[in-house]
């Protein structure tokens, strides 16, 4: 049986334009490839098949604000029978659904680590993880500002209220 073949080529996309979502731009935008390596390579599956693969790791720019990012493309032999055969990534993620971090100057430095993690953990669908941050960052927000347990007088006014009735 063959060896595995792989071929390695750099600078395949250089200069070509991409429609991009951009952060900053808070739009699709158009992006530059910068520089790119591109990975193609063909490996025996048994006698007859052969499973090809390519990878392509490429930096952008966007051509409006010209903030940098990650895009790496992916596609097998194997995956070719589905509509999209490539799988994109952008690192950082975004979509239409990823939440941009704010500034708070006034929160204190561990507060803002719990925050970030948070929204990174909810831009990643980490959603559990992204509810114990949450929770923490409630926990240090009541701790930080001094607020105390007020569960009791809150049972007091349940139970008024149910008296009432």
């Amino acid at each position: 049986m063959k060896q595995e073949e792989v071929q390695i080529t750099i600078g395949k996309s250089a200069n070509e334009k991409l429609l991009v979502l951009c952060f900053r731009c808070q739009g699709q935008t158009q992006h530059t490839i910068l520089t790119d390596v591109y990975l193609r390579g063909d490996a025996p599956m048994d006698e007859v098949n052969i499973y090809s693969w390519t990878d392509e790791f490429q930096v952008i720019q966007c051509n409006g604000c010209l903030s940098l990012s990650f895009r790496s493309v992916q596609s097998n032999s194997e995956d070719s029978c589905c509509e999209e055969a490539e799988d994109i990534n952008i690192y950082p993620r975004r979509d239409k659904h990823t939440q941009r971090q704010k500034d708070f100057y006034n929160l204190p430095f561990i507060l803002k680590d719990i925050y970030i993690e948070a929204l990174n953990s909810y831009n990643e669908q980490n959603l559990y993880a992204c509810t114990a941050c949450i929770r923490a960052l409630i926990e240090g927000i009541c701790k930080d500002k001094q607020f105390e347990d007020n569960l009791g007088s809150q049972n007091k006014k349940a139970e008024f209220y149910k008296s009432r009735n």
